[in-house]
């Protein structure tokens, strides 16, 4: 490592810092990640909770560093500051950060539910579908007890007229 640390952890501080502007499309991309990591980290995360208590006093080491009179010359970071810099840049690059993690965990969800709603759309069109089929069938049935009714009443009056005829 450099001879003043603090250096080096600025330096390594400004690349999740434009990592997470590019990923999150804004201007000030460390602080919008711990507000999204806020939303979170609630939720049984305990790894977003975690690295949100990391991240907000690496922001504030780097914010002592860029605004701070003389603060670069004071040993204010760590090796392990600079290490878990790096750890994170590394994460943020694989997706393997919290909030990755928990977007692509929540689409999972997301799809599961949309494959179980259209499993459960499509059992109904297929009820809709048998019902219809059996209403089609029931119509006809309908159709053929109503001919038999009346071919049964026709037969009846003639029998009746046969008889009446016959016995009057």
């Amino acid at each position: 490592m450099d001879s003043n640390i603090n250096y080096v952890f600025f330096e390594e501080y400004k690349k999740i810092s434009n990592l997470c502007n590019d990923m999150l499309q804004v201007q000030n991309g460390v602080t919008e990640y711990i507000n999204e990591l806020e939303k979170i980290a609630g939720r049984r995360e305990p790894e977003a909770q975690s690295v949100l208590r990391q991240l907000k006093r690496m922001r504030h080491l780097r914010n002592l560093l860029a605004h701070g009179e003389g603060t670069f010359e004071q040993e204010l970071c760590s090796a392990q500051d600079v290490e878990w810099i790096r750890d994170f840049h590394q994460k943020l690059l694989t997706q393997t950060d919290p909030l990755a993690l928990y977007n692509r965990k929540k689409r999972r969800s997301q799809s599961g539910q949309q494959a179980e709603q259209q499993g459960r759309q499509k059992e109904f069109e297929r009820l809709q579908s048998k019902e219809v089929k059996n209403t089609g069938q029931n119509d006809r049935e309908s159709e053929i007890g109503g001919s038999v009714v009346i071919v049964g009443v026709v037969l009846g009056v003639v029998i009746w007229l046969i008889l009446w005829i016959i016995y009057y």
